[in-house]
């Protein structure tokens, strides 16, 4: 239950980071790409698809997440002798603690990120243009 709740919360703070990143990509576009390229504004929906669609096209398929970690835990079965697997066991559940806290500064790390870009693009397109 409590990894539910840690889900929904992570899912609840990224579609946001989403959003954001998508009124990022339109600002800078729109500053940068319209004038160079002779191009019409685009709208923020508009490039809440393009983002989706590169994002699609970027993505790597791979083993589902669940069959992942039963491939995982049948080498460690065969190759883990019996007096340290619980010493493994240990240290994988705490690995997959810190992992939440990763993915949660991820989530902070690309906002701050976003905003700096935005931040020097509008300093670029209203000072230096």
């Amino acid at each position: 239950m409590q990894d539910f709740k840690r889900t929904a919360t992570l899912i609840a703070f990224a579609f946001p980071v989403g959003f954001y990143t998508t009124f990022v990509i339109q600002c800078l576009w729109n500053w940068f790409a319209v004038p160079v390229f002779h191009l019409e504004r685009a709208s923020y929906w508009l490039i809440y698809g393009l983002n989706t669609l590169f994002g699609l096209l970027r993505e790597r398929y791979a083993l589902p997440e669940e069959q992942q970690w039963k491939r995982l835990f049948l080498v460690l079965d065969v190759c883990v002798p019996e007096t340290r697997r619980e010493h493994l066991m240990e240290s994988i559940e705490g690995r997959n603690e810190s992992e939440w806290v990763e993915f949660g500064f991820s989530i902070f790390g690309k906002v701050v990120s976003n905003s700096f870009v935005l931040g020097v693009g509008w300093v670029v397109y209203t000072f230096l243009l």
